[in-house]
């Protein structure tokens, strides 16, 4: 099972909260008892790095991506966090930790996630 720290496969809501969604990579900030029984929660990822949504948002460039087993360049979404239920069949497919990442990438994560009160 994934844990705090940990890249992982969720389904995403479109920013238009539509109930649309999309499968994609998400960086576990959090692990906690909720309404909906054990949740994570998540900032997605996205392979969009050219187009800033403003916010905080960490861009990790290919080889540091590729570090942690992602397989494109990509930004680290923090203001678009969303829960997950732990036991969701659509959380699969794991894939490193920000301690998989350039020591530079980790600190710009642990820095993005500690602004919002998260420790990783």
């Amino acid at each position: 099972m994934a844990t705090v720290g940990q890249f992982i496969r969720a389904s995403v809501p479109f920013e238009e909260n539509d109930g649309r969604s999309k499968v994609r990579p998400c960086l576990v900030l959090a692990k906690a008892r909720h309404e909906k029984g054990i949740v994570f929660l998540c900032a997605p990822l996205s392979t969009q790095t050219a187009k800033s949504h403003g916010g905080i948002e960490v861009v990790l460039r290919r080889e540091e991506a590729a570090s942690a087993g992602l397989t494109d360049s990509s930004v680290v979404r923090f203001e678009r966090r969303h829960l997950v239920p732990v036991l969701a069949s659509d959380v699969a497919n794991e894939y490193g930790r920000i301690g998989d990442l350039p020591a530079s990438a980790q600190r710009a994560i642990k820095n993005a996630a500690k602004s919002l009160g998260c420790v990783l």
